[in-house]
């Protein structure tokens, strides 16, 4: 049931229907697309909705063209085309309880249609200002019988009660007659207009009619290619992780748009099977072996006359001082197993110079790193910079909440860090600082540096000594990546990290050696 006033629809669906179109309306941006047709063909909001339905009901059926106002018969005309296109129904299939598949057949339905009337090869103006018109006389007669509507209920109110009409009667019959008379009048004028809405919708031009069947015929194609994108980047960018419907019209809209996600996104795909292929190669390794006895705090290590004076009621002192002078007895142990499987912090260039390929393969060693940090329960930040004062930063792997569950990917800070690429020059000092900063969390602590860069940059003497300082008391390390030898020193960087990694040719190969590094 319509509204009073409201564009009639062209198809039955009840408030489940409805509840599912109202869940994805704006985020497809059906809403917008409706109110910008509503100028140029009356009821094209309706039109929109409708569309919705027919792809998204199992068993929609357009209602008779007989039972619908004037104003209704061109959408009816489009709809009916739309419905007996020969590829309808594998899209309908691929649709039907899906409502974001079902709004991105809609959309596109919907920007074609409104194409076509933007480019008046829908309507002519005189018919566009002939259906604008007749909306409004519908409109009009609408209001008028619901104003005899009420007179009536009045009426009929006031007898039940036995109130006495007195000298009212007069006035109100006059008010009858001249609703009645308005309404007859009113009625008329749509007769007249509904000889000419039938024969605009069916003068509608053939070659307009053909041009929206192959619309609606290639929508089972491009709805399999963006499908297959979005599960294709979920799997390889966001980690698995399950999406909404509003994430995931965002996400089709965004891949849609930029051909550097989709290459992104096949990138790391290639990186994470090569990686999963490198890990079955069970390359034995020795774990750590006690080989002297050294002062320090760490509980863990502790010989067991310094546990044993805990329990001593004056010796616990004692303890307790030298636990804060790091003067405790420990086993000392030698072997590196138990370096980077604390959180992963990632500093990357976005200079001018890293733009392209450099650009691609540098975020899909991100990303990838970013995976491997997910499966192992390690945090991951990404930092990407320039010469700004301020580095974008976005958690790719957000570290663990209070109780211990799995971390799942952000896949809105993954696409928000994958589309970022500021281009200005190189600075090196942000995002250290911000790096500083994060490994200075307690979420962070014990996690490792990661910078990948294909230049040069000048650090002041008095950072590097206070970074030198920071990275002994807080424990971590660095790791350089250096891209594109042929031009890059890479100076600065051998000073401030613990090992470099120069890479000359930006392969599947290059990315495993850069990432087999890191631990």
């Amino acid at each position: 049931m319509n509204p009073p006033g409201a564009a009639p629809h062209l198809l039955d669906f009840d408030r489940f229907d409805r509840r599912a179109f109202e869940g994805v309306a704006a985020a497809a941006g059906l809403d917008r697309l409706g109110a910008q047709g509503d100028r140029l063909l009356p009821g094209f909001p309706a039109l929109i909705e409708d569309t919705f339905y027919a792809f998204y009901k199992g068993d929609a059926r357009l209602r008779p063209v007989e039972a619908l106002p004037p104003s209704a018969r061109v959408p009816h005309r489009l709809l009916a085309r739309v419905m007996d296109a020969p590829r309808f129904g594998e899209t309908r299939d691929r649709a039907m309880l899906d409502p974001v598949a079902a709004a991105r057949a809609a959309r596109a339905v919907g920007e074609r249609l409104l194409r076509l009337v933007r480019r008046d090869d829908l309507l002519l103006d005189r018919e566009v200002l002939d259906a604008h018109r007749m909306r409004a006389a519908e409109q009009a007669l609408t209001e008028v019988q619901a104003r005899r509507a009420a007179l009536e209920a009045m009426v009929d109110e006031a007898a039940a009660d036995g109130a006495d009409p007195g000298p009212d009667r007069l006035k109100r019959r006059m008010l009858e007659v001249e609703l009645d008379t308005e309404i007859e009048l009113r009625q008329q004028a749509l007769d007249g207009a509904e000889r000419r809405a039938a024969q605009m919708a069916d003068e509608l031009p053939r070659d307009l009619m053909r041009r929206l069947t192959r619309a609606v015929d290639a929508l089972p194609r491009d709805l399999m290619a963006l499908d297959a994108e979005v599960e294709q980047f979920g799997r390889e960018l966001g980690g698995g992780a399950r999406l909404d419907a509003r994430q995931r019209l965002a996400l089709g809209d965004r891949l849609a748009r930029s051909e550097k996600l989709r290459k992104l996104a096949a990138l790391v795909g290639a990186f994470r099977r090569m990686a999963r292929r490198e890990r079955r190669r069970k390359t034995p390794r020795r774990g750590p072996e006690v080989y002297a006895v050294e002062r320090g705090r760490d509980v863990g290590r502790l010989l067991a006359g310094e546990l044993a004076a805990l329990r001593h009621p004056l010796l616990r002192r004692d303890v307790r001082r030298r636990f804060v002078e790091g003067a405790l007895l420990q086993y000392g142990l030698r072997g590196d197993d138990d370096r980077g499987r604390g959180p992963m912090v990632i500093c990357l260039d976005g200079s001018g110079s890293m733009r392209g390929p450099r650009e691609l393969w540098s975020k899909a060693v991100t990303l990838t790193l970013a995976d491997r940090a997910r499966r192992q329960g390690r945090a991951c930040r990404a930092i990407v910079f320039d010469a700004g004062p301020e580095p974008f930063a976005r958690e790719l792997v957000p570290p663990r909440p209070p109780g211990g569950a799995r971390r799942l990917p952000d896949s809105e800070a993954v696409v928000e860090f994958a589309e970022h690429f500021p281009g200005g020059g190189t600075d090196f000092v942000p995002p250290l600082e911000a790096a500083l900063a994060t490994l200075g969390e307690s979420r962070y602590r014990r996690g490792d540096i990661v910078f990948v860069t294909d230049g040069e940059a000048q650090v002041p003497p008095a950072f590097e000594a206070r970074f030198a300082a920071e990275k002994a008391r807080l424990g971590f390390r660095v790791v350089g990546v250096l891209v594109d030898v042929g031009r890059a020193r890479g100076e600065t960087l051998a000073r401030l990290a613990d090992e470099v990694h120069r890479v000359s040719e930006l392969t599947g190969d290059a990315a495993m050696q850069v990432m087999g590094s890191i631990r």
